[in-house]
């Protein structure tokens, strides 16, 4: 839960116990955290909107597994939000050969599931920790020829919470849920800048076909300028900052 722990140093400017008391009144419960650095982390979807719904202050996402360089300061006057404990829904369909999960689950755990049906998901093959929806929103990588190590062969749909507190679901469960264009990459990559990646969607296959392969390299640049421009309609008034 925490990623790099030591001694309190909080980003905020009004008093720790103040934001505290205000978060407690906007969730029902008390979901603070401390470490290295305070923030919340929301135990449910619902608590995650009314916190955008009614917290006006400047947020950065933060799932686990997130690496704080030494270097690391949060910016100034903003909250950190966790999603570790965002663990609603798991929902594993051997038949159907999809899974259906909350984004706080993390990649050890759901690693040892899927062994245990005899499943993979090729593309968090690559991952040894970190959280389903840290991945998601920390990597933007697409299969290169002939691999099934990218998203776009992995990922069926997405759950999203915006800045102000609105749930979009992207795609589905199912291959045929998805038609027109597939916004769900949009938040690939985005290190939460854009919206909360809350649940997602994969499509699983048999161990014996999930090879693990190497994964090229993202490309940054394209990435931030892509992310650039949507953030001026999915964040209208700049409240979500990019996680470290």
């Amino acid at each position: 839960m925490n990623p790099n722990p030591g001694s309190p140093r909080p980003p905020l400017s009004l008093p720790v116990e103040r934001i505290r008391s205000k978060l407690i009144g906007i969730l029902g419960a008390d979901r603070w955290v401390e470490g290295r650095y305070h923030g919340v982390a929301p135990h449910s979807t619902a608590e995650l909107r009314r916190l955008f719904q009614n917290y006006p202050g400047l947020i950065t996402v933060v799932g686990t597994g997130s690496d704080f360089p030494s270097t690391y300061q949060p910016p100034p006057d903003t909250l950190l939000l966790f999603t570790a404990r965002l663990r609603e829904t798991f929902h594993h369909s051997l038949n159907g050969a999809t899974l259906s999960l909350s984004a706080g689950y993390d990649i050890p755990f759901l690693t040892s599931t899927l062994e245990a049906a005899n499943r993979a998901i090729p593309a968090l093959q690559r991952f040894k920790n970190g959280s389903i929806g840290g991945r998601l929103a920390a990597t933007t990588s697409r299969p290169s020829a002939g691999r099934l190590d990218g998203w776009m062969q992995s990922l069926l749909g997405l759950e999203v919470v915006t800045s102000e507190g609105e749930l979009l679901s992207i795609g589905g469960r199912n291959i045929k849920d998805v038609a027109g264009y597939d916004m769900k990459y949009i938040f690939t990559g985005s290190r939460g800048a854009l919206g909360v990646i809350v649940g997602a969607h994969f499509r699983t296959r048999l161990a014996s076909d999930a090879t693990s392969l190497a994964v090229p390299p993202p490309q940054p640049g394209a990435a931030t300028q892509q992310i650039s421009g949507l953030k001026r309609i999915l964040d209208v008034k700049g409240r979500l900052r990019p996680g470290p």
